[in-house]
């Protein structure tokens, strides 16, 4: 079975109703002085009630904005998270924070954000595997937190190099919805599948109101299929 992530329910209702439609993985994401054109940027406290209804039920995934690894590890002991999906990182941040995990929060997971752009990010991945447990790949995007959320697909020919090559489990972001998803399991074969864009509902500035719950079941059956 394909795990299926649905990115930011708008609060502990919303995500509770995606668990119950099939949501293995509930992303929220937190961070200081940020915004996002989507406003789904939540405050620590919102994000922990969130993780705290839905905890034993889906795993709790903090989509940290933070460039500093102390800063993000803080974030996830605040808001009780089980994955950390580390979206601003170098390499060297990437190190620093496996070495911060192993200190002081060992059950966490780290699950690496790569934006697929070029053959680099190919080499980015690969060079990223030794500290982290999980690799999530999402297409790049101007105006954007970190690239992310612009509901477009990336070149896919890259990301099977790294899904083939990882040696740790891959989750598929970009641009995916009910009416791509099987064509992109069946073509990449990836651990999971995220979604945001193609299961939200926006406003006519492109802001987030909530999830379209038709479509968020049909992303996870679609994925819970395979």
């Amino acid at each position: 079975m394909v795990i299926s992530q649905i990115y930011s329910p708008v609060d502990a209702d919303e995500a509770l109703r995606c668990v119950e439609l099939g949501s293995d993985y509930i992303g929220e994401v937190t961070g200081i002085g940020l915004s996002s054109k989507h406003n789904d940027i939540f405050s620590v406290e919102h994000v922990r009630g969130i993780f705290d209804a839905i905890r034993g039920k889906a795993v709790c995934v903090l989509i940290g904005i933070e460039r500093d690894p102390e800063k993000l590890l803080d974030l996830c002991i605040a808001t009780g998270a089980e994955i950390a999906q580390n979206v601003m990182f170098d390499h060297e941040a990437d190190i620093r924070f496996f070495e911060l995990r192993n200190e002081r929060m060992p059950s966490l997971k780290i699950m690496k954000s790569v934006f697929v752009r070029d053959q680099a990010s190919v080499d980015e991945a690969l060079e990223a595997v030794p500290y982290c447990d999980m690799i999530i790949l999402d297409s790049p995007g101007e105006g954007t937190v970190g690239g992310g959320t612009t509901g477009k697909i990336h070149d896919w020919s890259l990301s099977k190099q790294i899904i083939d090559n990882a040696g740790v489990p891959v989750i598929l972001a970009g641009g995916l919805g009910p009416d791509n998803l099987a064509e992109a399991i069946e073509t990449l074969h990836p651990f999971g599948v995220d979604s945001f864009s193609k299961v939200s509902v926006l406003d006519e500035e492109g802001r987030l109101v909530g999830k379209d719950f038709d479509k968020v079941a049909e992303f996870c059956r679609i994925a819970h299929s395979y």
